[in-house]
């Protein structure tokens, strides 16, 4: 679930239902805003199929070559097949050659047919819960577990390729894994939940794609500052042009801090990195440069867990991010100088952005949370940041991320809501009941909408149970 760490804020959180109401307004004019697929800095060509967390490098979220579901008849939505009895699942549903790829909080990876939910092959990979969406290749699926271990299986079989314990001390890896080019790039952060090691430190790593090994690791703190680290929830987003990465980064954590939030939670002091978007050399794993969403932190665990998006405004390539601090800004891909931000709501420990954001036809398509209790789903003007319309829930938005495609928005609630908005006005199409946690992304293919469901909540952060729903038009 990307990253906006669902386990650390959801116990605090009520499931509450679904108000339809809404302030909208008619589109405005915008500027030339390009789709991420069009900018040269993710896929060559449309894809038929969701390959990875974001869809793409850019995390656009926004299926083009979607055609079949569409604001006239997604209202006619129907259940056509449902994977029961695995454990609850906050990553993506992967498509890619008709196979479903994802993996669960009972610890396994999961591959099924695309067209009537069969089980082709699935494995258990580890007995701690995988919260993030798998990466595929050609050849392996790779998951990484809340136990700090990344796991790559033949994508074929599910047999055992490689292993890697990214770091012992006290590692988790909510994040979701992003292959790029011959590596595999993920987020370090530990459990929170847990008095860790005081020598624990997050980072940013990137492993060779064969065989496991490490290439690199950026520290997210100075290195001098034992016992506090800046945890990293966010998924990557990759600019193949620049050859950057670009990542949210969480608030300074400290084993003993104590408090409200638990262990491991708002430290005294406010580390450099902290709560901001990180730039990153793809080669070498150096800092390229660093945007601080706030100025200071004063212990308010205003992470940037959501992921980065990509994409150009009026021929300027940007990247945008949210917080949660309730803001979404966007920066300067190169230089990470500030275009614009918009605040969204009241930002605390259980609100703000806790969700990635879609991004299409010069819009961004954005959730923020009212001080934990209430979400908004909000569109903005990509060239200024401005509010076209907003759609208010009674329910929280919490992991995962947006999806869009052929002009319908989806997106689940913390309630158990399955979503899908008219992306002109907010105006909700239709509307599904899983009596479930919803706290990880769907994906659009074919006309098929691939919904995850159960999530686990603090004190619970072992198995939980969960499943798979594919909907199609009847």
């Amino acid at each position: 679930m990307n990253r906006s760490h669902l386990c650390r804020v959801a116990g605090i959180l009520t499931t509450l239902a679904l108000v339809l109401g809404a302030c909208g307004g008619e589109r405005t004019d915008r500027a030339d805003a390009t789709d991420p697929a069009e900018d040269g800095t993710n896929r060559s060509e449309m894809s038929t199929d969701w390959p990875a967390y974001g869809l793409d490098h850019a995390n656009s979220m926004h299926n083009l070559a979607e055609d079949t579901l569409s604001p006239e008849n997604v209202a006619e939505l129907r259940e056509a097949w449902r994977l029961e009895g695995i454990g609850g699942v906050t990553g993506t549903p992967l498509v890619l050659d008709g196979v479903v790829y994802l993996a669960d909080w009972h610890g396994a990876v999961h591959a099924v047919d695309a067209g009537d939910g069969e089980v082709l092959w699935q494995e258990q990979v580890a007995d701690v819960p995988i919260s993030g969406t798998v990466a595929i290749t050609g050849e392996v699926v790779v998951v990484g577990d809340l136990g700090g271990v990344l796991h790559a299986r033949d994508r074929g079989s599910g047999e055992k390729v490689w292993s890697t314990t990214l770091n012992p001390a006290g590692a988790s890896l909510f994040a979701s894994p992003v292959v790029i080019e011959d590596t595999v790039v993920i987020g370090k952060t530990d459990t929170e939940l847990e008095r860790d090691d005081p020598d624990f430190r997050a980072s940013i790593v990137a492993v060779d794609l064969e065989d496991g090994s490490e290439r690199w690791r950026l520290h997210t703190d100075p290195g001098d500052r034992h016992g506090y680290w800046v945890p990293v929830w966010s998924s990557v987003a990759y600019d193949a042009e620049r050859r950057l990465i670009y990542v949210g980064t969480g608030n300074t954590n400290q084993p003993e801090a104590g408090g409200a939030g638990g262990p491991g939670e708002r430290a005294p002091i406010d580390l450099p990195l902290a709560d901001g978007v990180l730039a990153i050399e793809q080669q070498t794993g150096e800092m390229a440069w660093f945007f601080k969403l706030i100025e200071e932190d004063a212990q308010r665990d205003f992470d940037v867990g959501a992921s980065p998006n990509l994409f150009t405004v009026g021929g300027h390539d940007v990247v945008g991010a949210g917080g949660k601090s309730g803001d979404y800004v966007l920066l300067d891909r190169d230089t990470g100088e500030m275009i614009w931000k918009t605040h969204l709501s009241e930002g605390s420990a259980g609100g703000g952005v806790m969700s990635t954001a879609a991004v299409g036809d010069g819009v961004v398509y954005v959730g923020s949370n009212d001080a934990g209790a209430e979400g908004t789903i909000f569109a903005l003007a990509a060239e200024d940041g401005s509010i076209i319309w907003e759609r208010a829930l009674d329910e929280p938005i919490i992991g995962g991320s947006m999806a869009m495609a052929n002009g319908v928005l989806y997106r689940g609630t913390w309630g158990g809501s399955v979503l899908a908005l008219d992306a002109e006005d907010g105006t909700v199409l239709w509307a599904e009941d899983l009596d479930a946690p919803l706290a990880g992304g769907f994906s659009i293919v074919n006309g098929t909408l691939y919904v995850g469901y159960g999530a686990g909540a603090p004190p619970v952060l072992g198995p939980v149970d969960g499943g798979l729903v594919a909907y199609r038009l009847p």
